[in-house]
């Protein structure tokens, strides 16, 4: 499904899409050595969050724990939270959470 989603938005490249090994990790701490992380940028709280096959070897977030401090911040997440095609990304604050750009030309809604 989220394959399928992706390929719709697929307007302006040539791109790609496919499912890989890859994984998103979560931890309150930033690797000085680590070049597959980037601060969560909906909320300070939320941390760092690593892309890479195979989860880094310090203070990471726990699943449940994770989604219990997303919830208690009032942030959704994928489909998860977010009803595709029925809920406008402004019905869930993402032009808040850096989830809506308004300068990136045509917004899809």
């Amino acid at each position: 499904q989220f394959l399928k989603m992706m390929n719709v938005y697929n307007f302006r490249v040539k791109a790609d899409i496919k499912l890989t090994s890859f994984k998103v990790f979560t931890s309150l701490e930033k690797s000085q050595s680590d070049y597959t992380s980037f601060k969560d940028p909906r909320h300070a709280d939320l941390g760092w969050r690593y892309i890479d096959v195979f989860p880094p070897s310090y203070a990471l977030i726990e699943p449940d724990e994770y989604h219990q401090k997303r919830i208690s911040l009032g942030i959704g997440e994928g489909f998860r939270d977010i009803s595709y095609g029925k809920d406008f990304p402004f019905e869930h604050n993402l032009d808040y959470l850096n989830g809506v750009s308004f300068s990136k030309g045509c917004y899809i809604g």
